[in-house]
């Protein structure tokens, strides 16, 4: 039945007009978001990170407590030297990677001079909207947070925690 037949037993009317109203404006929200992108128009949402990790199940804990994920998949493969754990939520997919041979970030910038980094991707960021639930979230997982900046200019705040393995996650006070 379309919206504008009418169920003149029920009257079931305005019900389907506000469903197909809220159908509608999600549409016209989506053609009104989209960018411009090498000369189309598409819309570039995030999709999933991957992050190499040192010990998979220390850092599965981790990630399911902070961001409340589950577990989607898993697969381990000794001969490959590796162990992969999907996780997700309705937000957000992530992909945990143990890999036999990877590389301590610490032990490659030991020795070099202070400030030195690794060429890539440096930090993830989350706009939250609200800071002070994610802070008491946070300390009562005994995650420690040695900071929190306030932007001068908007006067929201962010801060940074390190995972595990000390990757940095950084969140932001939704503007």
């Amino acid at each position: 039945m379309t919206f504008w037949e009418w169920d003149g037993i029920d009257g079931n009317l305005t019900r389907k007009i506000i469903d197909m109203t809220r159908k509608i404006k999600m549409m016209i929200g989506l053609i009104i978001g989209m960018t411009e992108c090498y000369g189309q128009s598409s819309i570039v949402t995030p999709y999933f990170s991957a992050v190499v990790v040192s010990n998979i199940e220390v850092s599965t804990k981790w990630y399911q407590s902070v961001f409340d994920l589950k577990a989607k998949n898993q697969m381990n493969d000794e001969n490959a030297g590796y162990k992969l754990m999907i996780l997700e939520s309705s937000a957000m997919l992530l992909e945990l990677l143990e890999l036999r041979g990877s590389l301590v970030r610490k032990a490659l910038v030991e020795g070099k001079s202070e400030g030195t980094e690794i060429q890539g991707h440096f930090k993830i960021g989350f706009n939250v909207s609200n800071m002070d639930d994610w802070l008491k979230h946070l300390s009562n997982l005994k995650i420690d947070v040695p900071q929190v900046w306030t932007d001068q200019t908007t006067k929201k705040r962010n801060f940074l925690i390190n995972d595990p393995d000390g990757n940095l996650i950084q969140f932001f006070e939704a503007i």
